[in-house]
């Protein structure tokens, strides 16, 4: 993307030539096109088949109609009946049949919106083209007034030869621009007289011969003067320059223009939509900062019965027909929020989207959407109709330009200023669609393919290897700095919570009463405990044990049979080593200041007053602290690590000198998942964004619900559908859930592990420190519930550790129903009151295995 460049295919007249002539050619080669099912409109021409999909297209209104010769089903990127919708007013109809959706601001800061149906198509602005397995699209979105003041009157002979001329390929348009631009010398001047008539009227010719535009231009030809210079590359700010130069007054009223290009192709059972952002073009002045793509493909009508999938935490439906929840919307980004982007308050708390995916289910059909490319840079959004149209829908938005705002002074809207990117995004959008039918049209089938593609891939690796009980997933908290009172002075001190002596004791305990599969994340071990200063080296804390101890926990749990997950951060630097640069290492936001995160109040939504915050490490330096790391941590020998928030946390950095943005953040994060690998270094990390999956063992303070949005009606396990039998993973810790009984319900449904933190000591020693929220973490205090909890729930799910979830339904007021690859089922009673099923009584607040495995 570049702006500054060429304005292509600007006249009107002429674009409209050239897409008669490519519809002319796609036409010919469309084969199939006589043979246009019924359910497609007529007005649809085929433009690419495979063995399994039709994809058609109107020449008129660029819309596209994919059908699906296995079942009939035809799937439209628009509305179809739009023009008879009741509620859409004409605007919102054109709207209705767009296929892209822009925002963008002027250069005074004020914002802007146009879509390809109003802003392009009305007025014919559009190539089409064809291309291998598809169609591609070329869409110039703004339309503009082409008259006199939109060509140069004078211009310097040397910059009209080798601005424009030098770049007219077509003879007749070299010779008809030569016969409107007449060239104007001193030398040709037949008297003084005439040389002095030439130099009251042209300012700058004593300075240089001039090409002038033929004062007598009929005005049917100015579009086509125009169209040979856009296609030169002349441009508004050329225009503007050569009128100030030759002191020309000529109103030149800057409009907003965008060049953006679509294809769309079919690969093997989907359709692939794909922008080159390379090639979107635009002005400076009017910097495009997002673009929504394909925003009513399948939607819905309100008499629709189905629902939405959307990525929210576990996984979360929102219904077609639900009345009460009429025009509201959904909007998230993928992988959460952009830490380098400044937040002045938080105003919810609630899971980000941890998956790329979206979907929608009509009846007995329904696509699934996966973002492939760009997904660091997406959103999903999703509404209900009933306010601007009839229909719901869900789809992506992609920022390809970050902004911010920045004030100066007084903190008004005068005293705020736009703050950009210095580059636009580059690289690709692609979204993968799938079409589903029947029983697999839902999200149980939208998570078996998502499975099915990680695995093809290679983003899901082989099967969990299960032992003969459950995991049991614990975090025990080493050391933390508190304020204390020394001989009356405060001090900041470390504070031991649990020792490796410790450690060693309360695991050894869990061992002798049952729990033998323990996967121990060990916070706070190193460097000062758990806010640790930045890891360019590893020093044990001696409070603690020192590396004797360390080395002998290391050896219990081995002894065990369990696995240690030393636990680091990277990407949050709390506290710095001598000499280490903050300036030199520290991301940046688009204000150029070195971005400081602090926790957020929940009471007010703004950050924790006197709380002294974290920096971020540049996304630039991460390769070379992790490879440092490794060649150190190697020499203990213990094979696990915890990463504290690079399995979800993602962000960009704004400098100017070494911009890296989120897209390219991410390359660079999978890229040290991939070197802890290749090292031998299983990974445990929270929460866990798609493309760290390839790497990773042990998923903790995974969802296992989702936020619960109004707009959402059920919270669906979909993420856990496509993991489980792959990767262990667990939920927040039982012992800080805000309600601990639904905790571990929900484990229970969802096929996760027990997960507690704990510490040795007293919890009242955290009261009044940084780490107020674990507030009930000594582990004498759930140690007899732990082991009940465990001995109950192994039962249940010991023997589909490696299982696959195949079924996931509501069977009753509050009761869901799980099932595995095995035959077995579970039924969770969410409710008070008890529910019955296959002759089996479940409880209210319970669990039972209502069906055993053993397929």
């Amino acid at each position: 993307m570049k702006p500054n460049v060429k304005l292509v295919i600007a006249l009107l007249l002429i674009i409209s030539t050239i897409c008669y002539l490519n519809i002319g050619v796609l036409a010919d080669n469309s084969g199939g096109a006589a043979n246009v099912s019924s359910s497609v409109p007529d007005k649809m021409k085929l433009v690419a088949e495979n063995q399994y999909l039709m994809l058609y297209m109107d020449f008129d209104t660029t819309e596209i109609a994919v059908k699906d010769k296995r079942t009939g089903a035809v799937f439209y990127s628009n509305p179809p009946d739009r023009q008879s919708d009741s509620i859409a007013n004409a605007e919102n109809k054109m709207r209705l049949g767009s296929q892209l959706a822009l925002s963008y601001y002027n250069s005074k800061g004020q914002p802007g919106s146009m879509d390809n149906a109003n802003d392009c198509i009305k007025a014919n602005q559009f190539t089409i083209s064809e291309i291998e397995n598809g169609v591609k699209v070329l869409y110039d979105i703004g339309i503009k007034k082409i008259d006199i003041n939109s060509l140069p009157k004078v211009i310097s002979k040397e910059r009209f030869e080798s601005l424009i001329l030098s770049k007219v390929e077509d003879e007749e348009d070299r010779q008809f621009l030569l016969t409107k631009y007449q060239l104007v010398s001193l030398n040709d001047a037949k008297s003084e007289e005439e040389k002095q008539n030439l130099i009251n009227t042209y300012v700058n010719i004593k300075n240089t011969d001039l090409y002038v535009l033929d004062k007598y231009i009929y005005v049917y030809e100015i579009p086509a003067v125009y169209r040979i210079l856009a296609e030169a590359g002349y441009t508004q700010e050329d225009l503007i320059f050569d009128n100030t130069e030759n002191e020309i007054i000529a109103e030149v009223v800057l409009t907003p223009k965008f060049i953006i290009p679509i294809e769309y192709t079919l690969e093997g059972e989907n359709l692939i939509v794909r922008i080159p952002c390379s090639e979107i073009h635009y002005e400076r002045e009017f910097p495009l900062t997002t673009v929504r793509v394909l925003e009513y493909f399948g939607a819905a009508k309100m008499s629709d019965n189905g629902y939405i999938f959307i990525p929210d935490g576990s996984g979360a439906l929102i219904n077609l027909n639900n009345p009460n929840k009429v025009g509201m919307s959904y909007k998230a980004p993928v992988y959460g929020f952009d830490s380098s982007i400044r937040q002045k308050e938080k105003v919810q708390i609630a899971y980000q989207a941890y998956l790329p995916v979206f979907g929608l289910k009509k009846d007995n059909s329904a696509f699934f959407a996966i973002i492939e490319e760009g997904d660091a840079m997406a959103s999903i959004g999703a509404s209900i109709g009933g306010v601007l149209n009839s229909y719901s829908s869900v789809y992506s938005e992609f920022t390809v330009l970050p902004w911010t705002e920045v004030s100066f002074g007084r903190e008004t809207e005068v005293d705020k200023i736009k703050v950009y990117q210095k580059r636009p995004y580059q690289k690709d959008i692609v979204i993968r669609f799938a079409f589903l039918h029947g029983e697999k049209a839902g999200y149980i089938g939208m998570a078996e393919y998502y499975r099915n593609y990680l695995i093809e891939k290679g983003m899901l690796g082989k099967k969990i290897e299960p032992k003969s009980n459950i995991p049991f997933n614990l975090e025990l908290i080493g050391a933390i700095y508190r304020h204390k009172s020394i001989l009356g002075i405060p001090r900041k001190v470390l504070e031991p919570l649990t020792t490796f002596e410790q450690a060693s004791q309360i695991i050894t305990e869990l061992s002798e009463d049952g729990i033998d599969n323990i996967n121990l994340k060990f916070s706070g071990w190193f460097n000062g405990g758990i806010d640790h200063v930045f890891p360019t080296n590893i020093n044990i804390e001696g409070k603690l044990g020192g590396k004797k101890g360390f080395n002998k926990l290391v050896d219990t749990i081995k002894t065990l049979d369990g696995k240690f997950y030393p636990d680091v951060s990277f990407m949050y630097m709390y506290r710095v080593p001598f000499l280490f640069s903050i300036k030199e290492n520290s991301a940046r936001y688009l204000s150029k200041d070195s971005v400081k995160l602090k926790n957020f109040n929940i009471a007010n939504f703004q950050p924790v007053r006197g709380e002294e915050g974290w920096y971020l490490l540049s996304p630039s330096k991460l390769d070379y602290y992790v490879s440092n790391f490794i060649n150190k941590y190697k020499n203990y020998g213990i094979g696990n690590i915890s990463l504290r928030v690079m399995g979800e946390v993602l962000y960009s950095d704004f400098n100017e000198r070494n911009l890296v943005d989120r897209q390219e953040a991410k390359e660079i994060v999978m890229q040290q998942g991939e070197k802890f690998q290749r090292n031998g270094i299983n990974l445990m990390v929270n929460g866990c964004n798609a493309y760290m999956l390839p790497y990773v063992d042990n998923i903790v303070n995974m969802p296992l619900t989702d936020s619960k949005f109004i707009i959402a009606d059920e919270s669906i396990p979909f993420y856990q559908i496509v993991v489980h039998g792959f990767i262990e993973y667990s939920g927040e810790p039982v012992n800080l859930a805000g309600d601990y009984i639904e905790n571990i319900l929900k484990t229970v449904e969802t096929g996760a592990c027990l997960y507690f933190t704990w510490i040795h000591a007293e919890s009242s020693i955290l009261k009044d420190t940084a780490y107020r929220d674990l507030y009930s973490v000594n582990y004498k205090d759930w140690y007899d519930i732990a082991i009940d909890l465990y001995e109950k729930i192994n039962l249940a799910l010991r023997d589909v550790q490696d299982q696959m979830i195949i079924g996931h339904e509501k069977i009753g007021d509050k009761v869901y129903r799980t099932i595995y690859e095995n035959g077995k089922e579970i039924v969770v009673n969410y409710g008070d009151k008890p529910f019955y099923t296959k002759g089996i009584k479940i409880d209210g607040k319970s669990f039972e295995v209502v069906a055993e495995g053993g397929k």
